[in-house]
């Protein structure tokens, strides 16, 4: 008996383990093949369901306790399908050979991956003992092949003009399901395009690096004074770079934003010091505040020369940056000419198709999963003239995506689910900040870690609308894991 359980315990730290090392792929072949999916097949998914059925039902059975905000969003997930439910009671438009219970089907089976993930993450962390250095540790592992492969892309990006030779190709091939496989002068990594290896960088391994790096923590012995989690963030910028994905850039511009705040604050405070140390007269708020604007101006002008002077690199490699200029967008007609002159037509498009939606359907929405039936009779005429649009309509058979996971929830569970998320997400904030106050070092980091990410999201959120990528809510359940043992500290025995 004891040997089985030890097997047992060994089984499941495996699925852990193999589900945060295969983190950097996000569409493995063999999975979408198997799911029967357009372009996500995560094996860290699939590593996690398994551990939620080996480990965590039993674990609940056995009354395991999860952190709070596991049962806020299950608020949310009521709310889904109330809201589904309702489409049954509607005039439903019909689209192509699509229906109800197909487009659920799918769906919930997404929104399902998601919840395992989080649930097992936060369960997980929570009941283990060093499951969260160990955890860490394998992270930055699984960041060392993400990183060769990638690098060796930048190589011939950089340096062979995008001239990739048949290996390269036939490696993608194995650990993508991507037709296009790799992209001209952008870096994809292990992903299934550039935008969802910045996603990975953004959701899970810069906010880790940028915490550590802030707060002068490491999981590894120092390499004098540097760590490696300062080594890694310098690569993941530059890998981030290299992708091109201008929300990434967004999403990590805004945690730089939060540290150059954080930059401006310390600062002020020394030259405060450093100025009015003699004086017996205390210092006025209005030099406090002329100090604080000084410093944001002048961080704020830095921070432009900085995205002038990437952008001129840039040009270099995208194409699109040059096409801009060439555009020239303030010439536009229209906002969606001025989107489509940015190279992001389509996406401001669907947006507005989903924000019309909201406006038919405000209370519950169309039910998720069900925005795509109204889709055509929606389209403003201008998208009639963009080709993916065409594609969509007319030759591809598959149905309209949001493209963004705000407008999707608004648009899809109306406001009644729209509060309950940002409720659940207002929450995973105040569990970031109680992670923060805890006396352990690494509940700290991760708390800092989660409120990196949680702002960056904000953006990210405007690019991703699946629920099936892991990345979100792997380090989700970090986070509140995190915070449910800062929590326990505080608790009377």
């Amino acid at each position: 008996m004891l040997l089985a359980s030890r097997i047992y315990q060994r089984l499941c730290q495996a699925l852990w383990a193999a589900g945060v090392l295969f983190l950097p792929i996000s569409s493995l072949p063999i999975l979408v093949n198997l799911a029967h999916a357009s372009s996500v097949g995560p094996p860290t998914t699939a590593f996690l369901s398994l551990l939620a059925i080996a480990w965590l039902l039993p674990y609940i059975w056995r009354g395991g306790r999860l952190p709070a905000e596991t049962a806020l969003f299950l608020l949310f997930v009521g709310a889904a399908l109330f809201t589904w439910a309702l489409a049954f009671y509607r005039n439903v438009p019909p689209l192509q050979d699509k229906t109800l219970l197909g487009e659920a089907r799918s769906t919930f089976v997404t929104l399902a991956m998601g919840l395992a993930v989080f649930f097992t993450a936060a369960g997980w962390l929570r009941s283990q003992e060093n499951a969260m250095r160990t955890t860490l540790r394998l992270i930055h592992i699984s960041s060392l092949p993400l990183f060769t492969w990638s690098l060796v892309q930048a190589y011939f990006i950089l340096f062979k003009q995008s001239l990739y030779p048949d290996f390269i190709y036939q490696v993608q091939y194995l650990l993508s399901s991507s037709h296009l496989s790799l992209y001209p002068g952008r870096v994809t990594g292990m992903a299934f395009e550039p935008s969802f290896l910045a996603h990975q960088l953004n959701t899970v391994y810069l906010p880790i690096w940028l915490a550590s790096s802030t707060a002068n923590i490491s999981v590894f012995r120092r390499l004098g004074k540097l760590s490696v989690e300062n080594i890694l963030l310098v690569a993941g910028t530059l890998v981030m770079i290299l992708t091109f994905s201008r929300v990434g850039w967004i999403s990590y511009g805004l945690y730089l934003g939060i540290l150059g705040l954080q930059f401006i604050s310390w600062a002020a405070g020394k030259v405060e010091t450093r100025l009015f140390a003699n004086r017996t007269v205390s210092v006025n708020s209005a030099v406090r505040v002329s100090l604080m604007t000084g410093l944001t101006f002048g961080f704020a002008l830095l921070t432009g020369l900085i995205l002038v002077g990437l952008y001129a690199v840039g040009m270099q490699f995208d194409n699109r940056l040059v096409l801009i200029l060439q555009r020239n967008p303030l010439a536009a007609n229209n906002f969606y000419d001025f989107a489509n002159r940015l190279f992001i037509g389509e996406r401001v498009v669907y947006w507005s198709v989903g924000l019309e939606i909201f406006n038919a359907f405000p209370w519950f929405g169309v039910g998720l999963g069900n925005a795509g039936f109204y889709f055509p009779a929606r389209l403003p005429a201008f998208a009639f003239g963009l080709v993916e649009v065409q594609n969509l309509l007319y030759r591809l058979g598959v149905g309209f995506n949001i493209k963004s996971l705000w407008v999707r929830v608004l648009a899809e569970t109306g406001l009644l689910g729209f509060s309950m998320f940002l409720s659940w997400y207002a929450a995973l904030a105040r569990a970031g900040q109680a992670a923060r106050r805890s006396a352990d070092p690494l509940v700290r980091l991760i708390g800092m870690t989660g409120l990196f990410m949680l702002t960056g999201f904000i953006a990210e959120g405007f690019s991703i609308d699946s629920f099936a990528l892991p990345y979100f809510w792997f380090t989700v359940g970090l986070l509140v894991a995190a915070a449910s043992l800062s929590r326990a500290e505080t608790t009377p025995v």
